[in-house]
């Protein structure tokens, strides 16, 4: 059993929340940052000091793929792609996802088919591609359909966490690479069009996650948090942070689909909900403050900060698709900077 967030818990995370400078405050003015070449449909997005590394995932079910993905380069200016790294993966239906950075600047690469891989940027683009963790025996063999990798997040002494929609888990990678279950309920096994997607680290030491969960009405659509334990944490301490309504006017489908997540300075939560084209703004207690939509998102699932914007990988995932000029990098202003995403000292 899951348990509503208590209004004083909510009073504790407003104490360590950190105060952003004053300012003009957000315009939510929506802006093209870059175009995503072939193979296109990009999901995943990461700002670092050596560029913006977008990953495709051209891939799915019902679209296979070449077998190669890519990782796009852009410069933290925009525009069209600086570099780009080719990726065999080990399934036609399935592709890239997430990404995270070491202190090193090391890039982790989320292959959705059971592995994470480990680039060093360079001049030159991204070199020493190295297996950096792989789902064990015996899901490896069967493949993502028993047990899928997709968003990850480091913690400050190096663990990663990686979610597994396939399996309604969390998988736990410490610095020796030796992957573990660290978290799995029922609740986050994977349904028809949802499952569980995004993590990241919040105030207060909590891991939130994204998923789409099985609902009286057919689906319901959550942010949810666990405490960020060293030690596995116990079923009753999954909470339930949001719950986007059921909507069956007005989107592409009547299910919000959160996706992705970025915390602000401030506290305040950004969810891409991918399968409504939107993204929402939770403030500290789990309120929605804002709900942006623009001509302009298609499938929205990536999100991360770059300044006081936010970048979304518009991936255009969903048939009927759109042009395929609409598979782009976007900006959103949303008037100030990210929550720092740890970045732990690694072998």
């Amino acid at each position: 059993m899951r348990y509503r967030i208590a209004m004083f818990a909510a009073a504790v995370m407003s104490v360590v929340v950190l105060s952003v400078p004053a300012g003009a405050g957000p315009t939510y003015a929506v802006s093209r940052f870059g175009p995503v070449p072939s193979p296109g449909h990009p999901f995943g997005v990461l700002p670092t000091k050596s560029g913006v590394y977008v990953m495709t995932s051209d891939g799915q079910p019902f679209r296979q793929s070449s077998g190669t993905e890519s990782i796009f380069r852009y410069a933290l200016s925009g525009g069209a792609p600086i570099g780009v790294t080719r990726v065999a993966v080990m399934s036609k239906t399935m592709g890239l996802f997430d990404a995270a950075e070491d202190s090193s600047g090391r890039i982790y690469v989320v292959d959705m088919n059971g592995r994470i891989l480990r680039y060093t940027p360079t001049a030159h683009g991204l070199t020493h591609q190295e297996v950096y963790a792989s789902i064990p025996e015996p899901y490896m063999t069967i493949g993502w359909q028993s047990s899928m990798w997709m968003c990850l997040t480091f913690d400050e002494k190096g663990n990663l966490f990686v979610t597994d929609q396939s399996q309604g888990a969390i998988w736990k990678i410490p610095p020796n690479r030796e992957p573990a279950v660290w978290f799995r309920s029922p609740e986050l096994l994977s349904i028809p069009m949802g499952a569980l997607n995004g993590l990241a680290i919040g105030p207060g030491h909590k891991l939130y996650l994204a998923q789409v969960t099985r609902a009286d009405n057919g689906f319901a659509s959550e942010i949810l948090r666990l405490p960020l334990t060293e030690a596995s944490p116990a079923p009753t301490d999954l909470e339930v942070f949001h719950t986007y309504a059921f909507e069956p006017q007005g989107h592409p489908t009547p299910i919000p689909g959160p996706t992705d997540l970025a915390f602000g300075r401030s506290g305040n939560l950004y969810v891409t909900l991918g399968s409504a084209d939107q993204l929402s703004v939770l403030d500290p207690a789990g309120r929605e403050i804002k709900r942006i939509s623009d001509d302009a998102f298609a499938m929205p699932l990536g999100v991360r900060f770059l300044g006081n914007s936010l970048l979304l990988a518009n991936s255009n995932d969903i048939p009927p698709y759109e042009p395929a000029t609409s598979e782009m990098i976007l900006k959103v202003d949303v008037g100030e900077p990210g929550l720092a995403l740890p970045q732990p000292v690694l072998p």
